[in-house]
């Protein structure tokens, strides 16, 4: 702790030091060109700079520029090249100290490192972090929630949130055709100074400050204007933008009510001057909309009751459109009414259920207030903010639970059709609890476990909590329910792990189809379940591939052609779509259980299938290949001349000897029929613990003393008689199954009767 004491009393002295360099730098040039040239600085490079480069992320540099340079925006001061330079140098190297400060904080308390951990993640998300989801859903958030309320906000305001919405969107648009030209004039430019220089070199130094003057005029052309917005979007007047302005404008007028440089993001939008403004980061500008007039409606007591329910009514209709992506209309129930375990002959009611198969979702939608300073500085309004967002809506989950325990099965009714579907708990092998949230809830939803330290969640039981954004997203890309419901597990299992989990949920989504987030991958890594305590996975990366796609939606133009999916082998794909056809729990389940297996197994699986596609079964024989990994036997067999009942009992019977005789805790098999279309004929998944059988030690001891002719794949060894025999018995060949079984070099695989 005294390490981090003196880390935290350094980072200030340096933070002093930036500070007197910045303004020593401000005396030499004007404050409003410095700000105007750095944030195109950033925002020019933003794809491809490094934060380690600048100290934090462009939008939140700019910020926390704007905050420093505003007070100093006086009178207007000469400036060249060369001092805006300097300003730049000094405003980065400031920036760096006080990241560096957000981290090792001096106002820590030595004594609690885990509350220190939990502001930590606060003091970095509230100080960096910026914007909540992609800007077509904040939009369309904004639109369908108060659209109901535009002329009562607009009343209440001097602006309404659709026409807030309308004037950000025109001036990040201007911005951006404002960028672009300059571009092209400073390309135009460049060019021809180039030609002239080289035509004249002896011109040099004139050329040199021709070009130098027009760079730095150009740091502060690209600004929009209220003129240039007014001819963009058509009606717009005045009082409007005064509105906009006072309700989103960072002005010296408002400065003042800015405490602290995290609340800048409350005012986004940048005025230099009453006519001139810019944004660093457009989700931040609707972001603010929203909480802006979500406040607004819930204060104004008129409004509080009726905006409440449309804030619901939005969340669950829009929660039961993302479900029906991926599972018939059918297996959801919206409203779901069932008997009171509280209080009896009463009735309560589940936001959203979704039975398929031995799955059922239980949804629960909160829409409650987010207090933005929860999410900022913690305490006990982060505690309420949590416990009314997420915990009630677990809380109500388990109430549906608790009276399907009680009576062994339930009959819902949907509450506006009264469609009916009846639960029973003896079919079911995965209840998944999910607390959807309004709103981004700065990262916190991902590691839930850190809440148990305010008082929450007092079990060791968890939702997993998502907000809509992130909802949108996963039920788009999952692109089944088998996918959903192995994401659903491996989040919700996340959360009991003694690691630490860091990470937004599109990031962890996007590592997930990568790799189905496989323990092996992860947590039952050596070096994390080994040696010192506090570790912490951390997720980053994995989101980039989702923006591209809703970049494309709000510019209107051609989303990627590569398909965003789940990373598995092309034959385990072909037997999970050849599942999802099949509407039989056993189905179900398998494609849901087979996500679970590791790469290792996949990729074996993938080869086994591939291998038995490559050769033909002869007459009524039939051929197979028998994998171990780990504790997981893959048991893949083909034929071309049986019934299909004889093929079943012939893969039923192989599955509980390959089971039995691998002693494995799960053995899938998968049954090819190779004169068929489909990806198989059989699929089975047989698991459970070991245990002594004289039936099958009977069974097991006439299959080894059975003949047999093995073809070795590509990649087998014939094994020498001191190696372990191929039977699986683990006996030495020489002792086993020498004299039973025949290698043979032709085409066609291990043929069985």
């Amino acid at each position: 702790m005294k390490r981090i004491e003196g880390l935290a009393a350094f980072g200030q002295l340096e933070l002093a030091k930036a500070e007197t360099k910045l303004l020593a730098a401000l005396q030499k040039v004007d404050a409003r060109a410095l700000l105007t040239s750095y944030t195109m600085y950033r925002m020019v490079g933003m794809a491809k700079e490094s934060t380690a480069d600048h100290g934090r992320p462009a939008p939140a540099a700019v910020e926390l520029a704007a905050f420093l340079l505003m007070p100093h925006f006086g009178e207007p001061k000469a400036f060249d090249g060369e001092s805006i330079q300097a300003g730049i140098d000094a405003l980065t190297e400031y920036l760096k100290c006080y990241s560096f400060c957000e981290v090792f904080s001096k106002n820590d308390d030595p004594a609690d490192a885990e509350t220190n951990s939990l502001h930590l993640h606060l003091r970095l998300h509230s100080g960096v972090v910026r914007g909540t989801a992609y800007p077509g859903q904040v939009e369309w958030r904004i639109t369908r929630v108060f659209s109901p309320f535009e002329a009562d906000l607009s009343a209440l305001a001097g602006i309404g949130p659709t026409r807030s919405v309308e004037i950000a969107k025109a001036l990040l648009g201007q911005m951006e055709d404002n960028i672009e030209d300059v571009r092209v004039k400073a390309r135009t430019m460049i060019a021809s100074k180039e030609k002239e220089y080289r035509s004249h070199p002896e011109q040099r130094d004139r050329i040199g400050r021709e070009m130098q003057k027009f760079i730095t005029k150009m740091g502060c052309s690209w600004v929009p204007t209220f003129h240039e917005l007014a001819v963009r979007l058509k009606q717009l007047e005045k009082p409007e933008w005064e509105a906009f302005c006072r309700l989103f404008g960072l002005t010296p007028d408002s400065l003042p009510m800015i405490r602290r440089v995290m609340d800048v993001q409350d005012r986004p939008v940048i005025f230099l001057d009453a006519d001139t403004a810019f944004a660093a980061h457009g989700v931040v500008v609707f972001d603010a909309i929203f909480n802006h007039f979500d406040s607004l409606a819930r204060s104004h007591a008129p409004l509080r009751d009726s905006y409440g329910r449309q804030v619901s009514r939005w969340m669950e209709e829009e929660t039961a459109n993302y479900f029906r992506r991926i599972f018939p209309a059918e297996n959801i129930i919206a409203n779901a009414c069932y008997p009171d375990p509280d209080q009896p002959g009463g009735e309560a009611e589940a936001d959203l259920l979704v039975q398929w198969g031995p799955f059922l979702i239980l949804a629960e939608s909160k829409g409650r207030v987010v207090d933005q300073e929860a999410f900022r500085t913690g305490g006990r309004q982060l505690k309420n903010a949590i416990a009314k967002n997420i915990e009630d809506g677990f809380t109500q989950t388990q109430r549906f639970v608790r009276a399907l325990e009680a009576s062994g099965s339930l009959t819902v009714k949907e509450k506006a059709t009264n469609r009916t579907i009846k639960v029973d708990r003896s079919d079911l092998r995965r209840i998944m609890p999910i607390s959807v949230t309004l709103q981004h809830l700065a990262g916190i939803p991902t590691q839930l476990a850190v809440t148990k330290r305010l008082g929450l969640f007092k079990g060791d039981a968890f939702p997993w909590s998502v907000c809509m954004d992130d909802l949108d997203v996963i039920t788009r890309f999952s692109g089944s329910a088998d996918v959903f419901l192995h994401y659903l597990e491996r989040r919700i299992a996340h959360q009991k792990l003694e690691l630490g989990i860091k990470g937004d949920e599109l990031e962890i989504f996007g590592q997930y189809l990568d790799n189905r987030l496989h323990p092996d991958v992860y947590e039952n890594r050596k070096e994390l379940r080994t040696g010192q305590e506090n570790k912490v996975i951390a997720f980053t990366g994995g989101d980039e591939r989702f923006e591209p796609v809703y970049v494309a939606e709000w510019y209107g133009t051609e989303p990627p052609e590569e398909p965003i999916e789940l990373d598995v082998p092309d034959e385990v794909r072909a037997v999970l779509n050849e599942l999802r056809d099949r509407s039989d729990y056993g189905a179900r389940w398998i494609a849901f259980a087979l996500l679970g297996l590791n790469n290792s197994t996949l990729v074996k699986l993938a080869s086994a299938l591939r291998e038995l596609g490559s050769r033909n079964a002869v007459g009524e024989r039939m051929l197979r290949i028998t994998v171990r990994e780990g504790s997981v036997v893959l048991n893949i067999m083909a034929h071309q001349g049986l019934t299909e009942r004889e093929f079943f009992q012939n893969v039923t019977a192989r599955a509980r000897i390959e089971h039995y005789r691998n002693k494995a805790s799960t053995t899938v098999s998968i049954g090819i029929n190779q004169n068929g279309d489909s990806a198989f004929e059989v699929a089975q998944w047989l698991e459970g613990e070991w245990e002594y059988d004289d039936e099958l030690e009977k069974v097991l001891k006439a299959d080894r003393e059975k003949p047999r002719n093995l073809i070795p794949s590509s990649s087998f060894k014939k094994p020498g008689r001191n190696d372990p025999c191929p039977c699986g018995s683990g006996l030495k060949f020489k002792r086993c199954c020498i004299e039973r079984i025949r290698f043979d070099s032709g085409r066609g695989g291990s043929q069985e009767d």
